[in-house]
């Protein structure tokens, strides 16, 4: 028997279950479906020699989601099944690295980014000698979606000498180049993985999307009709993307063309909730909010789970019921919206801009108190890295609302405490801007101390201006402040 086929079920294996195990790895280092099928075999040999295998569970888990996350087979239950077998590794063999990293793997599918983000550090801080390059693979995806694209790099950086043949971890490097915007680096490397894996189209994939980003649509085009004619299981995904693209440039009817011919079998994730969403958002935008509307209401009754496709992309039924409180906003009904508002926060993942536009109602009927009751909510919310700066503007205005609920007695300490646990999301991940932002909450709240250190943080990074804050209603208490002059005198002379 060779390592691609797996043995007769009818017959007593020939080989031990550590190695129909390890063949089956090595199948599924393959891009091609044949191997992934019948690496599902050997696994499922493994466990009629030994039970209780835990890699043989975790092998099963990532055949099973492979399958679903290539579009081979269009069925939702395909990842909790696959959570489920990952989980029977994980509780078979706990202290085996291979039984977390593929917990973790599929827990970025179902886009469940705390199980994720816990398996993956778990896998890690078990890994040896012997732990297989895809572990370490796994571990790097969870970092790139964390937003700690440096360390990403630097491990799959480390693994790539020994191991230079693996189309997945220049995939990753590419990845991991584009969130930071070195769009040239990132071509390179998606482009090494289409040649060493060309039967895998997320690499020509993510590249048209790199080559969109750089305004050259014709190879963006070229690379899309490539994976069209290729992959067919990817059409619907390829039009999502080309549409999102003219959504993203404000060409709505143009992207409605490519929505109207895309039919997906699947709700969870980027799959038909998608695509209802996009059509409404471009009816939305081309002034047809009647058409939109009940299309807004489709996703928030029938598409719970939908999204963009990522751990990290928002749930579009929460943007789906903002949009729908927008409008009735819109309208003068102000407590329809609120109703909508308050229905979306009970929903997974609700969008930062939904908590402030809510307390921004309640703060208009001088509610106070309930708008600080939303903000304290999204203060105990992480809502991934690439909003981690934005939500310096949600202790802005937590700030301004107890202000306002206590005429500035009190000040707010559980805002502080909150923004101090956000702190290191802030600095790792956010710009100026946003460092401005907590120093004003922080002024606000009565604490110069911590606002001047965010002052300086901003000037660290290059921010020069500082004549304004004498003027600023909110931070003027700063210009009388010791440090503040200090800051201001040893300001960096261009």
């Amino acid at each position: 028997m060779d390592a691609g086929t797996a043995p007769d079920p009818g017959e007593p294996p020939l080989l031990s279950s550590a190695e129909l195990v390890l063949r089956g790895e090595r199948l599924l280092d393959e891009p091609g479906k044949i191997s992934i099928g019948d690496a599902w075999d050997l696994f499922k040999a493994a466990l009629v020699v030994e039970p209780y295998n835990g890699a043989a569970f975790a092998g099963m888990a990532r055949a099973t989601a492979i399958k679903y996350s290539r579009r081979w087979d269009e069925d939702d239950g395909l990842v909790d099944r696959a959570l489920d077998l990952a989980r029977k590794g994980v509780i078979a063999s706990p202290d085996d690295a291979r039984s977390h990293a593929a917990l973790a793997a599929i827990a970025l599918i179902a886009e469940d980014g705390d199980t994720a983000y816990d398996e993956a550090d778990r896998a890690w801080s078990l890994k040896n000698a012997a732990t297989p390059a895809w572990v370490r693979e796994t571990y790097a995806q969870s970092l790139i979606a964390r937003g700690d694209h440096k360390s990403a790099l630097s491990v799959l950086e480390e693994l790539r000498p020994t191991q230079p043949g693996r189309y997945q971890t220049w995939f990753l490097e590419g990845t991991a180049h584009l969130e930071m915007g070195d769009l040239d680096e990132a071509v390179l490397c998606f482009r090494r993985a289409n040649l060493l894996a060309p039967e895998f189209p997320a690499a020509l994939l993510l590249m048209a999307r790199v080559y969109d980003r750089m305004g050259r649509r014709d190879y963006a085009s070229q690379l899309y009709a490539r994976v069209k004619t290729g992959f067919a299981e990817e059409s619907g995904r390829v039009l999502v993307l080309m549409s999102a693209s003219l959504v993203g440039r404000h060409k709505y009817a143009e992207a409605m063309e490519g929505l109207d011919k895309i039919r997906f079998h699947t709700k969870r994730g980027l799959g038909e909730g998608t695509t209802i969403y996009l059509r409404a958002l471009c009816l939305d935008k081309l002034g047809r909010t009647e058409e939109a509307i009940p299309l807004y209401r489709k996703v928030t009754e029938e598409f719970p789970a939908a999204s963009y496709g990522a751990v990290t992309s928002e749930n579009l039924a929460s943007a789906a019921y903002e949009a729908l409180a927008r409008i009735e906003l819109d309208r003068g009904r102000q407590e329809e919206a609120v109703r909508l508002m308050e229905e979306a926060l009970s929903k997974p993942r609700p969008t930062l801009s939904l908590f402030t536009r809510l307390a921004s109602v309640y703060s208009e009927y001088k509610l106070h108190a309930e708008a600080v009751r939303v903000l304290k909510r999204a203060g105990e919310i992480d809502f991934g890295p690439r909003r981690a700066g934005l939500k310096a503007t949600i202790y802005v205005v937590w700030a301004r609302e107890s202000k306002a609920l206590t005429r500035g007695v009190l000040p707010p300490q559980d805002l502080l405490e909150a923004l101090d646990r956000d702190a290191g999301a802030i600095r790792a991940r956010g710009d100026i801007a946003d460092f401005l932002e907590a120093a004003r909450a922080c002024a606000l709240a009565g604490d110069n101390g911590r606002a001047l250190s965010w002052m300086k943080l901003a000037v660290d990074r290059g921010y020069r201006r500082l004549d304004w804050v004498s003027g600023d209603a909110e931070m003027a208490s700063l210009a009388s402040d010791k440090g503040f002059d200090d800051l201001r005198r040893n300001l960096p002379i261009p």
